[in-house]
């Protein structure tokens, strides 16, 4: 019987061509594994551009403003507020913190329904005020849409949805509200801003020449969230998950390779 030597041992012939099989499969099947990691990692590099360019709700990193006001019988403040400031204090100034403007709560029905009564209610009001609010993002953001949540109940206290609001001390835009008895509603305006910050000014019907509602002028606005739509443009974290992914199945892919052509 022959022999011959295979990685440096001698062999019957009669095994060459289970060697040679069987270095066929691997070979298969390394050409199987390479083909599933490539088309991994053109989905993940697909999901990666679809997640970086979606639409997004951008989170709040901080708003400075002045807090809300109270009445004889119930406070509009701005409960949960955790900056600085006394938001026990009408009017005061709030800054390096968020709270019920942006703490994800919309209310569910009119002022009357959910205020009376509730320490930490969803709502805050100011009276006679258009308030101005600086919001601060922890990253550089594009904001493509923003929406305001507000009570346009249109009732006998005056209480009415914002008439207009400026973006970054531009022109007023009109909210086109209309004196409907509609207890909660929200404004959606589409913009393009990229930055780190945003000022948000809300003007009353007071400020605008006023309607009268039921004999009287609307002056209190009531505010229960406000939403920022968008993508980061300039993430804090030094590589971003979907990055990590690709880099991952990158490694994977280079693994198979080396193994590919030291079977060869």
């Amino acid at each position: 019987m022959k022999f011959f030597e295979v990685a440096g041992a001698e062999v019957p012939r009669t095994m060459r061509w289970s060697v040679s099989a069987l270095q066929s499969s691997l070979a298969a099947r390394m050409h199987q594994a390479t083909r599933f990691l490539i088309n991994g990692l053109v989905l993940l590099c697909t999901m990666s551009a679809s997640l970086s360019s979606s639409a997004a709700l951008l989170l709040v990193d901080s708003y400075a403003t002045v807090n809300g006001q109270s009445n004889a019988a119930t406070t509009y403040h701005d409960e949960s507020y955790n900056g600085f400031g006394d938001n026990t204090v009408n009017l005061a100034p709030l800054s390096g913190g968020t709270g019920d403007l942006t703490d994800g709560i919309i209310a569910a029905g009119s002022w009357s329904a959910e205020e009376p009564g509730n320490p930490n209610g969803p709502y805050v009001g100011w009276l006679d005020t258009n308030p101005l609010i600086n919001f601060f993002f922890a990253d550089l953001v594009n904001i493509t849409r923003v929406t305001i949540w507000g009570d346009n109940s249109v009732d006998n206290s005056g209480v009415r949805a914002p008439r207009a609001v400026s973006f970054n001390g531009a022109p007023e835009l009109s909210t086109n509200a209309t004196p409907s008895p509609v207890s909660t509603a929200s404004y959606v305006f589409d913009v393009n801003f990229t930055s780190t910050s945003l000022d948000l000014q809300l003007f009353d019907f007071q400020s605008g020449g006023g309607m009268l509602q039921n004999g009287r002028t609307p002056s209190w606005l009531m505010i229960s969230e406000i939403q920022f739509e968008g993508e980061v443009v300039n993430p804090s974290a030094d590589v971003p998950v979907p990055g990590t992914l690709v880099l991952f199945a990158s490694g994977l892919l280079g693994v198979a390779f080396r193994r590919r052509v030291k079977i060869r």
